[in-house]
């Protein structure tokens, strides 16, 4: 003869939880999975394409005509119409473990901004808002050449005047 199985209720099942949770010897060994190879690299991507959102967000907000190029140039993540026939394109970089970013990875014209969008709390969820730095690219590439790289956390304190500078995108006033 077959037994058949006793389906508990979800009420019963928290009050058999809540009398074994302090109870050592109710419960098995914690299991540990070890973080898959990739694992790093999807969580950069995530961050990648946050920072990016972000940045567009904050555009649009703003009240510019801002579009995400999807599939194209490395270096171009959102374009900005300032006005008919003036654009100025973005390079998003996120900020996050990294200590130092190339300089080589951008062109370096005046029409082209780098925005360093900086993650300050490892596992930054829930993180409110990340700090953002606008750069044009030749101040940037100027800068990196006297430093050979850019240093993120020298960045930070040498360029202020550059964090938040959502307007340096915009259309003059």
């Amino acid at each position: 003869m077959k037994k058949s199985k006793k389906h508990l209720t979800e009420a019963q099942v928290d009050e058999i939880v809540t009398r074994q949770a302090d109870d050592e010897s109710a419960w098995e060994e914690p299991i540990h999975v070890a973080a898959k190879p990739w694992a790093k690299r999807v969580r950069v991507r995530r961050l990648d394409l946050a920072a990016k959102f972000h940045v567009l967000s904050v555009l649009l907000q703003l009240g510019a005509e801002a579009a995400m190029s999807v599939g194209s140039d490395r270096e171009v993540d959102i374009t900005v119409v300032r006005k008919p026939g003036e654009v100025v394109t973005v390079d998003v970089k996120v900020v996050s473990d990294a200590k130092t970013w190339a300089a080589s990875d951008f062109p370096a014209t005046g029409n082209h901004f780098v925005v360093f969008v900086c993650f300050t709390r490892r596992n930054a969820v829930g993180q409110e808002i990340p700090e953002s730095y606008v750069l044009n690219s030749r101040d940037l590439h100027a800068w990196a050449d006297q430093e050979g790289a850019i240093n993120i956390g020298q960045l930070a304190r040498s360029a202020k005047d550059a964090r938040e500078a959502w307007d340096r995108l915009l259309p003059a006033a």
